[in-house]
């Protein structure tokens, strides 16, 4: 018996900066619902779609499966809303998923490498790119310092700062996840404990 390929698609979003997020997310999702709404020219069946991407990929992977349709996260980029973009399963590489862990993450593995744990949370990561908090004395570090501050603009990157995380959008309906993990030397490296935080 002969296996028969299943259709892929490569799906395009923007990247931070700029925008911030969530736009990328809207992005991804509004591909998805694209996807959908023209399955049958396509030759796609929506009842069976998955998805998968690695880094900022891995990461939209994971906020779709997390969300999976979700009609409170689902954005209105691209149309197509009469579809949602949920997925049967998905495969998140070395995805970041968690934005209020992820310096702690990266503390744990390089504890005595401050250069590495500022690519993390630091002012000039990619994290505060997504959240449009970019410069000096910003960045998702300094948005842990002021967890509890009721400045609203501290309210607000908090509020970004959760709605940006995957881990805060599980539920019982989430996607099935596959994560997969390594470390290697790049420029940014995504913790391993990121993923865990996921699972």
């Amino acid at each position: 018996v002969r296996a028969r390929a299943a259709p892929a698609a490569s799906i395009a979003h923007r990247l931070p900066p700029p925008p911030p997020g969530p736009a990328c997310g809207w992005d991804a999702k509004g591909c998805f619902r694209y996807l959908k709404a023209h399955a049958a020219e396509l030759g796609l069946d929506p009842s069976r779609f998955a998805v998968l991407g690695g880094s900022m990929g891995g990461h939209l992977t994971s906020m779709i499966a997390a969300c999976n349709g979700s009609r409170a996260d689902e954005g209105d980029i691209g149309g197509n809303t009469e579809f949602d973009s949920s997925v049967k399963a998905a495969c998140a590489s070395f995805a970041f998923t968690d934005f209020f862990g992820m310096g702690d993450d990266c503390a744990a593995v390089w504890p005595l490498q401050a250069d590495r744990i500022a690519r993390c949370d630091g002012p000039y990561a990619p994290l505060a790119s997504m959240l449009d908090y970019v410069g000096p004395g910003k960045g998702m570090a300094d948005v842990k310092l002021h967890l509890h501050d009721p400045d609203p603009k501290y309210v607000a990157l908090r509020e970004k700062a959760r709605d940006a995380s995957p881990i805060c959008h599980v539920t019982a309906k989430s996607a099935p996840t596959v994560l997969v993990h390594g470390i290697y030397e790049c420029g940014i490296q995504v913790p391993m404990g990121q993923s865990l935080r996921f699972f």
